[in-house]
């Protein structure tokens, strides 16, 4: 011991004396917690990016249940305001078909019909068709 080193060095950490064969021996030791830990830190971290996709998944079909349930809320209000005009009666239906008609006879009114033709084809008398060829492309 002449150069002034002693066997056992001690020095202070943070008001504490450790030995310096103590502190070689914790240093693998931290090591390997540190590495522990950062495993688990990464673990933790794939979890958090996992979540964030399953959230965003979430996000993405809720916005699509909500067009959904809007298109429906649409539909439905349409179906009750048809309802809503069906309950209203209609003035074609308060039409009594078997009111009597102030014609002579005493039976059964007649049901009177529209036709389908023009005046105007009565008064020109004979209309000539002609055939047209169809045209295809």
């Amino acid at each position: 011991m002449g150069n002034g080193a002693s066997s056992h060095s001690n020095f202070t950490v943070d008001g504490e004396t450790m030995d310096v064969h103590k502190v070689k021996a914790l240093v693998p030791e931290l090591r390997h917690e540190i590495k522990r830990r950062d495993k688990i830190i990464e673990q933790y971290d794939s979890q958090v990016r996992q979540k964030d996709d399953l959230i965003r998944e979430k996000d993405t079909e809720i916005a699509r249940l909500k067009e959904e349930v809007h298109k429906l809320k649409s539909v439905l209000q349409l179906k009750v305001d048809l309802k809503a005009q069906e309950s209203k009666p209609d003035l074609l239906s308060t039409i009594d078909e078997n009111q009597a008609t102030p014609t002579v006879n005493k039976g059964p009114a007649k049901k009177q019909g529209v036709s389908g033709e023009s005046p105007s084809s009565k008064t020109l008398g004979y209309v000539d068709l002609t055939h047209h060829e169809k045209d295809f492309k």
